[in-house]
């Protein structure tokens, strides 16, 4: 059992009208749900976003926001905004005085707006696998593949395949279409939620729950090895990867898939003896 020893972390900036329904949601959670503490970083908010976490930090002893106005002028690119503001979170978890068995890292944005504590609480007791973090997974299909690093299913950065690919050659309106099916939509593949677990470098899919001493010794980088711009979570979990720890996806973790994310190619039965 997870005993009240779980961390919520998330960032959020302008969350609109999603971020509502999931802090809604984290705000159900009583001492029975295993949440001993929840922390959102957020910075430069235009919307009404810095009112609702005043008014949930007054409703909660458990909230802890962390406010970082200015990134937006610091840095120019969102990556590089919650990569900071990522590692705030994760240096807070880990100096803590009393640091949780487990970090479970959320995205705000709407796709767990009907997260259940629950739920991940028993894709935790009953697996028999040695695992370090488990990733989401969401019905319609996979979209997250800017996190996502397997050997043969994405092991590169699949955007900027796809920026070369343009690059290469002239292409008209249809056939860039045709090239993001091919590197981005055409990967997106609908697992069903009684696969068994997929071993992964890297995954995210908007929630993924660490063994948080898993995550000592690691941080989030915007950057690459070579210096080019990345998703923040590859760059954590290649650290991991290197420790000897173990990342999974669990197909019956599941959240929700942004519509914007998926095309119509999106959805492909997954397979993976054939990639």
């Amino acid at each position: 059992m997870l005993n009240g020893d779980i961390c919520i972390v998330g960032t959020v900036r302008n969350g609109g009208e999603g971020f509502k329904g999931t802090l809604s949601r984290i705000l159900r959670l009583d001492a029975s749900s295993g949440v001993s503490q929840v922390i959102i970083t957020t910075n430069d908010n235009q919307d009404e976003t810095d009112q609702l976490l005043e008014e949930a930090a007054n409703q909660s002893d458990v909230f802890q926001i962390v406010r970082l106005d200015g990134l937006i002028n610091a840095y120019k690119n969102r990556v590089e905004r919650i990569a900071v503001a990522r590692n705030f979170a994760l240096e807070k978890i880990l100096l803590s005085e009393h640091t949780p068995k487990y970090t479970l890292v959320m995205d705000l944005d709407g796709v767990n707006d009907e997260f259940d504590i629950l739920k991940v609480r028993k894709i935790i007791e009953k697996t028999t696998l040695d695992w370090d973090a488990i990733t989401a997974n969401q019905t319609e299909a996979y979209y997250d593949l800017y996190a996502l690093r397997h050997r043969t299913w994405c092991p590169d950065d699949c955007w900027r395949e796809l920026e070369n690919a343009k690059r290469r050659r002239f292409f008209k309106k249809k056939n860039i279409r045709l090239l993001r099916d091919e590197y981005i939509h055409n990967r997106q593949f609908k697992i069903p939620e009684d696969h068994s677990w997929i071993e992964v470098e890297s995954a995210f899919g908007g929630l993924a729950m660490y063994k948080t001493a898993s995550l000592k010794g690691c941080w989030y980088s915007p950057r690459d090895s070579l210096g080019n711009l990345t998703c923040e979570h590859v760059v954590l979990h290649k650290q991991m990867i290197e420790k000897g720890r173990k990342i999974f996806i669990a197909p019956d973790l599941i959240n929700k898939a942004p519509s914007e994310h998926l095309g119509p190619a999106s959805g492909r039965e997954f397979n993976l003896s054939k990639l």
